[in-house]
């Protein structure tokens, strides 16, 4: 229904339009499970072969979701940082309001205590500064 407003040749443009396309802002792990067994199935029947990598966060501007899955188990980093001190020992004292947990595919400091990385094939919910980690499961 989307792919018409897809202007550019990224996977991860035409990813994103296939998850609204799914009901991303309905249902963002429904959605994105959806999305990626999709991208599986097309794989699959185009004959790609080699392990397909997802590792992505998007934010509707309350809440940051984020997933971290590949095909043969060995995705590409994810952490989430929930410890302030570490942040501000980066960004320095005057920072204004930080957020309660931070999402990255790479640590922003060389503090490993202030970083953990996220589960292999994991699903991130950040909401009112609340963490949740669930399995991730595309549909096959």
């Amino acid at each position: 229904d989307l792919y018409y407003r897809v202007k550019g040749t990224t996977d991860s443009e035409t990813a994103f339009y296939l998850a609204i396309s799914l009901g991303l802002e309905e249902n963002p792990k429904a959605a994105l499970e959806a999305m990626v067994g999709k991208l599986e199935q097309a794989r699959e029947k185009a004959g790609v072969s080699g392990p397909a990598q997802f590792t992505c966060a998007l934010t509707d501007g309350e809440c940051i979701y984020a997933i971290r899955y590949s095909t043969d188990r060995r995705s590409k980093s994810l952490y989430i940082n929930s410890d302030r001190r570490g942040v501000r020992q980066l960004l320095g004292e005057e920072t204004p309001s930080l957020p309660s947990h931070i999402v990255l595919s790479e640590p922003l400091d060389d503090f490993s205590d202030h970083w953990t990385p996220v589960p292999e094939s994991s699903f991130v919910t950040v909401r009112n500064g609340e963490l949740n980690i669930e399995d991730f499961n595309p549909e096959a």
